[in-house]
């Protein structure tokens, strides 16, 4: 790799995995540490504008996502017991023109699929899982992070990518604590093929309601439908089911 510095990085999320291979390609040596044991396609749907696909674009990724985003024509909101619509916003052709760049919707572990195997095509052995990061030292020389587990690794660069929960971040700053806000999300994901034809579009559609609203749009090259059902809550007892 050169004489370029050395880089770990906590977390082998969207965010670890996109720098990684951006360092890779630019000759940094560079190794991710993951809290979890084995790398899955979890997750659902994920919107992403232009200022996201442009560099998923630029890292060479577009052949291997072709057939898995679905590119968005429009977004719209329609009402829960109508169906009256409102158009937010053209995407599509007019997101190319105005940025540069498509607007995508995909799914989240095949997006995190292609990342890491890009990221192993360069380096087959840049991801250590089974790896959670406690906290790190700093010095003139360097940074060394401290693992769960006890082990120690020293570079010249640390990148903290290690989530919403990141014990690297609160050790840099005081990082505030999560609130919750009064919104419930319930996630989902329906074979495109099982619902009504004039639901089979590639738009991304907001559901209004009283307390509540339902997001909808395509993913995986068409074949699914993602969607999101948030309902105003104060009586929040858990962050995640995954039953």
């Amino acid at each position: 790799m050169g004489d370029k510095p050395g880089v770990l990085i906590a977390g082998a999320g969207i965010g670890g995995l996109t720098a990684a291979l951006a360092l890779l390609q630019r000759g940094f040596d560079v190794t991710v540490y993951e809290q979890a044991p084995v790398l899955g396609e979890l997750g659902a749907g994920i919107q992403m504008a232009a200022n996201g696909s442009r560099v998923l674009i630029a890292l060479g990724l577009e052949g291997a996502l072709d057939g898995l985003v679905c590119e968005a024509a429009a977004k719209e909101v329609r009402l829960w017991n109508t169906g009256q619509t409102w158009k937010l916003f053209d995407l599509g052709a007019d997101s190319i023109a105005r940025f540069g760049a498509p607007y995508w919707m995909v799914h989240r572990g095949e997006l995190h699929r292609v990342l890491l195997q890009a990221v192993q095509a360069l380096k087959a052995d840049a991801v250590v899982t089974g790896a959670q990061a406690l906290g790190f030292e700093q010095d003139a020389d360097g940074v060394k992070l401290r693992l769960a587990d006890g082990r120690q690794h020293r570079a010249q660069v640390l990148v903290g990518a290690d989530g919403v929960h990141s014990k690297l971040r609160s050790q840099m700053w005081q990082s505030p604590a999560a609130r919750f806000t009064g919104l419930m999300a319930w996630r989902g994901l329906a074979p495109m093929a099982a619902l009504p034809a004039e639901l089979q579009r590639p738009v991304g559609t907001n559901w209004i309601g009283p307390g509540g609203h339902v997001i909808t749009y395509p993913i995986s090259g068409n074949r699914l439908m993602n969607f999101v059902g948030l309902v105003e809550n104060r009586e929040w007892t858990r962050e995640s089911w995954t039953e």
